[in-house]
């Protein structure tokens, strides 16, 4: 995967106060994200890094079918600034968690069966393109009405899914997102930086880093249900099982080393 060189970096600095600026945000982000940062080292260390920018992969129609069962017949949700204990969430306006309320539906995740052999029915396929173990530190589930609005917080600055956009999480972190149903102009498509992903059937898996610019096309026909895993590279082999349940406003572990224990 292609990085920014560190002469781009220097080139990029326009001033002194610009500099100063970017410097106490480094500073910062590793105030915070320590942790990841160094689990993420670690992990690179011993298994190397990912050699490609994005996977895919498809789960069977009867899994879409017994997926989307589960979900239909679970509580449905709005999305609000509320977390799990142990997870870190987002942090939103009240009117831009209105607006996307409207036009979005989700789901409770809760730990079971169908979601624990799910999971571990499609580990080989997620193993296969992260070459490390992992943990699940998020599952979670939405649907969306066609035709779905881009979104504006107060300042006028685009939010939400339909825009070209990256995660901001810490390093070492990989989404995988499941589409219950065609990836077409009639359900809506994904693209991640200039690969636009399309299928003709339901159930296409699309994986990538977090922090990989990447925007949600909305169909025009149908409800889009996706199925979101938030996924954390291990050093070593973990309960991957362990976090997944949680708020649908949760994002990312406080500490990566709660990925251990």
């Amino acid at each position: 995967m292609k990085e920014n060189s560190f002469y781009n970096k220097i080139k990029n600095i326009k001033s002194f106060t610009d500099l100063k600026r970017k410097i106490k945000n480094k500073i910062n982000f590793i105030k915070r994200h320590g942790t990841f940062i160094i689990n993420n080292w670690i992990v690179i260390l011993v298994h190397g890094k990912l050699s490609l920018p994005y996977e895919k992969f498809h789960i069977t129609i009867s899994d879409v079918e017994k997926i989307k069962k589960t979900l239909d017949s679970t509580q449905e949700l709005k999305l609000s600034n509320i977390h799990s204990k142990n997870k870190i969430g987002n942090e939103l306006e009240d009117e831009l968690y209105n607006i996307m309320n409207d036009e979005q539906t989700w789901f409770r995740i809760k730990k079971n069966l169908v979601f624990d052999d799910f999971l571990k029915k499609i580990e080989p396929d997620i193993k296969s393109y992260l070459k490390s173990p992992f943990i699940v530190v998020h599952l979670n589930a939405w649907k969306t009405k066609p035709k779905m609005q881009k979104y504006f917080d107060t300042t006028g600055t685009p939010r939400g899914p339909n825009r070209m956009h990256n995660d901001g999480y810490p390093p070492g972190h990989i989404k995988c997102m499941i589409y219950l149903q065609p990836l077409d102009d009639f359900s809506g498509k994904i693209r991640v930086l200039d690969k636009l992903f399309e299928s003709e059937k339901p159930g296409c898996a699309v994986m990538f880093d977090n922090n990989l610019m990447h925007e949600a096309i909305t169909g025009n026909k149908n409800y889009r249900y996706c199925l979101e895993l938030t996924i954390m590279r291990t050093v070593v082999k973990t309960n991957m099982l362990k976090h997944y349940e949680g708020e649908p406003d949760d994002r990312w572990l406080r500490q990566a080393y709660y990925a251990y224990f």
